[in-house]
């Protein structure tokens, strides 16, 4: 009985580790303007120079970073066994309270949801920066040079199983691994700066509520970015607020 614990306990960490070959997907980043002209998410139909890797997620509740959110959990994650990282994965509720992977193809639209608000925050926080960058080249000399919060969009990719038959293959998004303590700068349902806010983390919500009114102005009222939250100058689990 004793030995049978032990196989068990051996057992537990190679049955919660997830190792497959995945299509990798890098959310890009392009200039909003060219954006606007395409008006589609990135393509992940076409699977022609786009890296294969090979992908290692220990999906174990002991190794998940943070709670389980409503629809996704997050573990460490490896690519190649170089790269570190962090996936997401969907989930849902099973009829005995506990939780499990949606299929692939639920998988997949609820990740490109996701990695398409990526997309769209990445180029509309580049658009915000090259606005500032040029004000900042219009100003007199002699004027001191304001102090400007440098935030970016976490960088990621979304993880497609090269097999996608295989029904114990999941669809990741991949976000690069981010230390330090996370901090909710605005909600999604208002555009002024959470309340108590450190004076640092203040001044950095009071930018982003100037970035939500340059995207809302440059787009002519089509979109901004909300519910920004990060942690040392790195933005995720952003929100696109659009009229379309």
């Amino acid at each position: 009985m004793m030995a049978q614990g032990d196989v068990r306990r051996l057992a537990k960490p190679i049955l919660s580790t997830d190792i497959g070959t995945y299509i990798l997907f890098l959310v890009p980043s392009i200039m909003f303007t060219d954006l606007l002209k395409k008006r589609v998410p990135f393509d992940v139909m076409n699977k022609v120079n786009h890296p294969i890797v090979t992908l290692t997620a220990d999906c174990s509740l002991k190794a998940m970073l943070g709670p389980a959110r409503s629809f996704k959990t997050c573990h460490p994650a490896l690519l190649e066994q170089t790269v570190e990282g962090a996936e997401k994965s969907a989930i849902t509720s099973s009829p005995s309270g506990g939780r499990k992977g949606l299929a692939v193809k639920d998988e997949l639209v609820k990740m490109l949801n996701k990695a398409n608000c990526l997309y769209w925050a990445t180029s509309l926080m580049a658009l915000v920066y090259s606005f500032v960058d040029n004000k900042l080249t219009q100003r007199p000399l002699v004027s001191p040079s304001p102090v400007i919060p440098q935030l970016r969009v976490v960088h990621a990719a979304l993880a497609i199983p090269q097999d996608t038959r295989e029904s114990r293959n999941a669809v990741y998004l991949l976000e690069e691994k981010i230390s330090g303590h996370f901090v909710k700068y605005i909600n999604n349902n208002c555009a002024t700066p959470r309340d108590h806010l450190a004076p640092p983390k203040l001044e950095i919500a009071m930018f982003l509520c100037f970035a939500q009114h340059t995207q809302y102005h440059f787009s002519q009222g089509l979109v901004f970015v909300s519910d920004f939250q990060g942690s040392g100058g790195i933005l995720t689990d952003c929100q696109i607020i659009t009229t379309k």
